[in-house]
Parts: C-alpha cells; sequence; structure tokens
C-alpha cells in the first residue's frame, strides 16, 4: 500500500519506533518474508496458529457480552489465505495475500 504511494516504508517505521519500539524491528525481520512470498519456509506464526487464537476468543467474548465480528473475520481471512493447504505448514504472512494483494476467493 505504501509503495502505491510511493512512500518509503521507513519512514513509518521510523515514526513507530517512537510509540512502540518493538514493532518496528519485527516489522522490518518479516518484510523479506513477505517480499519473497514464501509461505511454506522459516515460520514466524502458522496460519493455524493464528486462526485458532481467533477462533478461540469466540466464546470468552460471547460469555462477556462482548462483539466477535472482529474476532470472526480475522479467522475467516487466515482460512481463505490457506485455501487450498495445510493452515499448519503456512506462515501468517500470507494474510497479506488476501488483505494487500485481493487473492480471489
Amino acid at each position: 500500500m505504501l509503495e502505491n504511494e510511493e512512500v518509503d516504508p521507513e519512514i513509518l517505521l521510523g515514526l513507530l519506533e517512537a510509540r512502540f519500539p518493538a514493532f518496528p524491528q519485527q516489522f522490518r525481520e518479516t518484510l523479506p518474508k513477505m517480499d519473497k512470498r514464501e509461505y511454506d519456509k522459516n515460520f514466524t506464526a502458522t496460519l493455524d496458529t493464528w486462526k485458532s487464537f481467533f477462533d478461540g476468543r469466540k466464546e470468552y467474548l460471547e460469555s462477556n457480552n462482548l462483539p466477535t465480528e472482529l474476532s470472526a473475520f480475522c479467522a475467516k481471512q487466515c482460512e481463505k489465505a490457506g485455501e487450498g493447504g495445510d493452515l499448519s505448514k503456512q506462515d501468517y504472512t500470507k494474510l497479506q495475500e488476501v488483505l494487500r494483494f485481493k487473492q480471489k476467493d
């Protein structure tokens, strides 16, 4: 998205460093993997792990009368990103195929 606007990601990361010090370094380490679009190597967390987390929130949210729409949406995006493969063998960065590159339904 930033590249479409010709904005250097380092500008955003530099601004984030003051507010969220750990995030920029993690993002810098993740960018090369995202650029290569290799989702079946060097897992940080799998789509299955993320989907399980979001699915697991449902009962808690419901029991506390809190909205479930966001966690349901996130779980669905994990499913969409992993279609045609084993979610436990694909890195979470594959979410960019749905959220960034508009992978077809």
